[in-house]
């Protein structure tokens, strides 16, 4: 090696040159860190929850950002922690996770659920574990022949004021330090001794002062019990005036509910009667109709018969005379000679035959009809008597379903005269009857306005001694509201002069220390 040092003197300077350079800038580029800048595939999620339970931060925190956040990529555990107030959630990753890319996810995943968290629940703060979270520097501090507690009074006072005060250093802890105290201890028998002495001088001296406050109060509550006694007895007057009112009241209601039933019931037999008149009115004035149908039918049946017995009488009378005529028209068709002929036309049989005819075509014409049309009228009159005739049928089974015949409506007709009089007189009498009900409606109002006003005025005298002892009780209150502040004043008169004479409020600590 020397051997190529002096044969080549250049490259080693060369080389030397080199080793300084590289010295020199790895030493200006140093920093005085204990562990290299690393970044560890390390988050940590930390939550306050302010007055919550370590089981509802479980619930209402942890567990729902475990489930969000375990859908990361590139997780590899997930651990976390509750506590009383806050909640804590370390996840570790892969080696080959990004961790800046990762920070911006788990922020994400954070947000989309932090919507439904409680209000008290704060923002979640993410840390990411570094080795530059660790400090610098860490040094002990021994001085020889100085004792602990001497020591630390030279580290506080001394040694890290200056440390503080040096460029670049942000921070320093101290830890392990001893301060010298000394403590004092008071004989508390010995004080509650002298503090009972003399707290029986100073209730001595609030002793009359209390007796007069006593008797005051005394004062009052016999006033308050008369009072009381005499609230007491208008509310009796009130219990009865009103026990008595209402019993009054229910009487007169009770008299004026029957009164109006009766008028109800009255009303309802007055529609009752009218319901009736209306039906035995309808029913006459069909009866009557019926009657006046009855008569005409009957008339009609009368003339029918009448003029079918006529007609059937002219009918045989022309069926005789015509037989008669045929046979002498025979007797003229069969004669040998027209005086034969003749002489049979001049005969009285003949004569009285034509003139029968005659005659009978003559009333025929003044009824508007004729030999030939003869047939067809009594065929017409005997059809409208059997239509009459059964039209008379249907009114008797029509009577026959109300038990009553042709000749019983008349004695009907009468018979329901009758009763629409009774019920027009039993009309009356109910109307007059309710007129008695509204009259004595009419008493029974004037009386609950009687009654109503007896109350009134029971009720203002029962009012007015009620106002009276208000008035009463309002002084009394006053006055007991004087007692009790003067008792109050007295009290705090009393804790203050204690509180002053208390030894323990003397002789204290910092007293001692002054």
């Amino acid at each position: 090696m020397s051997k190529f040092s002096v044969k080549k003197p250049i490259t080693v300077l060369v080389g030397v040159v080199i080793v300084l350079v590289l010295g020199f800038v790895s030493f200006s580029k140093m920093t005085p860190d204990l562990m290299p800048n690393m970044d560890m595939p390390y988050v940590m999620v930390m939550t306050a929850y302010p007055g919550a339970t370590p089981e509802e931060v479980e619930e209402n925190l942890t567990k729902p950002l475990e489930q969000a956040l375990s859908t990361l990529e590139h997780l590899d555990e997930v651990e976390s922690t509750s506590s009383a107030n806050y909640s804590t959630v370390t996840l570790k990753f892969t080696e080959d996770v990004n961790m800046d890319t990762v920070s911006v996810d788990i922020l994400q995943k954070i947000n989309m659920i932090s919507g439904e968290w409680d209000e008290a629940i704060s923002s979640p703060f993410i840390l990411k574990l570094n080795p530059t979270m660790m400090p610098v520097t860490v040094a002990a501090v021994s001085m020889e022949g100085k004792k602990t507690a001497e020591l630390s009074a030279l580290l506080d006072s001394t040694l890290m004021n200056k440390l503080e005060g040096t460029a670049g250093v942000a921070s320093i802890t101290a830890s392990g330090t001893v301060k010298e105290q000394i403590h004092v201890t008071l004989n508390k028998d010995k004080i509650k001794a002298l503090n009972r002495k003399i707290s029986g001088a100073v209730d001595d001296n609030f002793t009359e002062a209390e007796q007069k406050l006593s008797d005051a109060q005394s004062k009052i509550d016999s006033g308050k019990a008369e009072i009381e006694a005499g609230k007491a007895e208008v509310r009796n007057g009130q219990q009865a005036l009103a026990e008595q009112t209402a019993q009054a009241s229910a009487e007169l209601n009770e008299k004026q509910q029957e009164i109006s039933d009766g008028r109800a019931q009255i009303q309802t037999q007055l529609q009752n009667i009218d319901t009736q008149l209306q039906q035995l009115e309808t029913s006459k004035a069909s009866l009557e109709q019926m009657q006046k149908s009855v008569e005409q039918l009957e008339s009609a049946q009368k003339e029918l018969q009448d003029s079918v017995a006529q007609l059937k009488e002219l009918q045989k009378t022309v069926d005789e005379l015509e037989t008669a005529q045929a046979a002498l028209d025979a007797q003229i068709a069969s004669a040998p000679t027209e005086e034969a002929k003749e002489a049979i036309r001049q005969s009285d049989a003949y004569k009285q035959t034509q003139a029968g005819l005659a005659q009978i075509d003559t009333q025929l014409k003044a009824m508007g009809m004729s030999r030939d049309t003869l047939a067809d009228s009594v065929k017409t009159a005997e059809d409208s008597l059997s239509n009459v005739e059964q039209g008379l049928s249907q009114i008797d089974a029509g009577l026959a379903s109300q038990n009553i015949k042709r000749s019983d409506i008349p004695a009907a007709i009468s018979e329901m005269e009758t009763g629409m009089q009774q019920l027009e007189d039993a009309k009356t009498q109910l109307n007059e009857t309710l007129k008695q009900l509204e009259s004595g409606e009419i008493q029974l109002n004037d009386a609950k306005k009687e009654l109503e006003k007896q109350k009134t005025n029971s009720m203002f005298r029962l009012s007015d001694a009620a106002a009276q002892l208000a008035s009463g009780e309002s002084a009394l209150t006053s006055s007991q509201q004087q007692v009790d502040s003067s008792l109050e004043q007295l009290k705090e008169a009393k804790e203050d002069a204690h509180d002053k004479a208390d030894l323990n409020n003397i002789i204290t600590l910092d007293t001692l220390s002054k």
